[in-house]
């Protein structure tokens, strides 16, 4: 015979008052969360009825074995994902260079901001390790280039940039290498008109030490 074990779970059930409509359902082992296979708590809409938000848990721990996102929120009206998280005991993180958070716009399904983690810290070696959306637009309105929770990137290029969502226009620039702010050529901090896209100021650093401010009226490029 199989080795067997048995797990004493208390289900947790809250109705709505007015409606009578299950609002949540929690499955706990003593006083944590916790299931095997299925999601330890939901939360549902008191007037429809409809899911809206449900996260995975083991022994107290976010914990999701078939790879999927360990928290997911829908929009009610829509029925869209408009959350998705993926989590270990050991923080923010997703295997397989993919993003460990996403968020999407209700309305239109477009994903709006994607974060990719490694054991809780803000990481990608492929790419940007943040990305933000406008949801009007599409443009990319913030971008973050960061390993190990550090803003660094080569090739005379910048860790963060910042964009107009209505022009595009690239407002800010930081050049960053290994956590420190850092540029051999050029200004380490760029910034822009959002209108004009002259720039407006620079700021110039070497292995984070600021070593001098060039004139703001200059019209400077990179």
């Amino acid at each position: 015979m199989a080795d067997t074990y048995v797990e004493e779970l208390t289900v947790r059930i809250e109705r709505d008052t007015r409606t009578g409509r299950l609002v949540r359902e929690e499955f706990l082992l003593g006083k944590e969360w916790h299931r095997v296979g299925a999601p330890a708590d939901r939360r549902f809409c008191p007037n429809s009825g409809k899911l809206f938000e449900e996260s995975w848990w083991r022994n107290g721990l976010p914990f999701r074995a078939d790879g999927g996102p360990c928290a997911t929120e829908w929009d009610i009206e829509s029925g869209r994902v408009t959350h998705q998280v993926w989590i270990t005991e050991h923080g923010l993180h997703r295997d397989g260079g993919l993003p460990a958070r996403i968020t999407w716009a209700p309305a239109t399904g477009a994903v709006l901001t994607e974060t990719y983690s490694e054991f809780g810290k803000e990481h990608n070696e492929q790419g940007a390790s943040y990305l933000d959306r406008d949801s009007a637009t599409g443009v990319i309105v913030q971008e973050r280039w960061k390993q190990h929770d550090q803003f660094t990137r080569g090739g005379d290029r910048p860790a963060y940039i910042e964009r107009d969502p209505s022009s595009g226009i690239v407002t800010l620039e930081e050049f960053w290498v290994d956590g420190v702010r850092d540029r051999a050529r050029g200004a380490a901090i760029v910034e822009r008109d959002r209108a004009t896209g002259k720039v407006v100021r620079q700021e110039f650093y070497r292995r984070g030490q600021a070593i001098r401010q060039a004139n703001p009226q200059c019209d400077w490029s990179p």
